[in-house]
């Protein structure tokens, strides 16, 4: 379930720089075009949701999270094994 709002922060961080640009930028004073510059600037590093600054929560770290799951299940108890492994 966090992983679905990790993903949401990170996808909708990076979609800042790219509505700052596509803004009527041009059309407004040198203060306001530096403020735009600059969040276009910081877009570049994405924001995140972290589990106490350990590991980033996303979709790529719950299906690595998952999969070591299932591989120590297996190595624990053989039995049960599933059939896509």
């Amino acid at each position: 379930m966090m992983s679905i709002f990790g993903e949401q922060i990170i996808t909708e961080s990076r979609r800042v720089g790219e509505a700052a640009f596509l803004s009527k930028w041009h059309d407004i004073d040198e203060k306001a075009k530096k403020t735009i510059l600059i969040i276009m600037i910081r877009s570049h590093k994405y924001q995140k949701l972290t589990a106490y600054k350990f590991s980033v929560i996303s979709y790529g770290s719950f299906t690595k999270v998952s999969l070591r799951l299932v591989k120590n299940i297996q190595y624990f108890a053989p039995e049960f094994r599933l059939a896509f492994f």
